[in-house]
């Protein structure tokens, strides 16, 4: 067992760490692939949103019904235009 902290990493990889040399230097943390797989998602939420908002549905169905509760069965039907 190692006793003193000091002891669990070597001279030369604490003196590593102390140089500045790689501060300057990007850390590569996502890969353009993953940035086009970003995109298409933000962009596939950003158009859901925009139907949301601005789209509808055009599509009529010629059709009866009937509403059921409490009160008994009503019948429905639609206004022809």
């Amino acid at each position: 067992m190692v006793e003193d902290g000091s002891k669990i990493f070597s001279r030369e990889a604490l003196d590593r760490l102390r140089l500045p040399e790689k501060l300057d230097t990007l850390l590569p943390i996502t890969t353009p692939l993953t940035w086009m797989a970003l995109s298409a998602v933000v962009l596939l939420l950003f158009s859901v949103v925009l139907w949301s908002i601005f789209g509808s549905f055009t599509e009529k169905a010629d059709g009866l019904g009937m509403i059921m509760d409490s009160a008994g069965v009503v019948n429905i039907s639609h206004i022809r235009r």
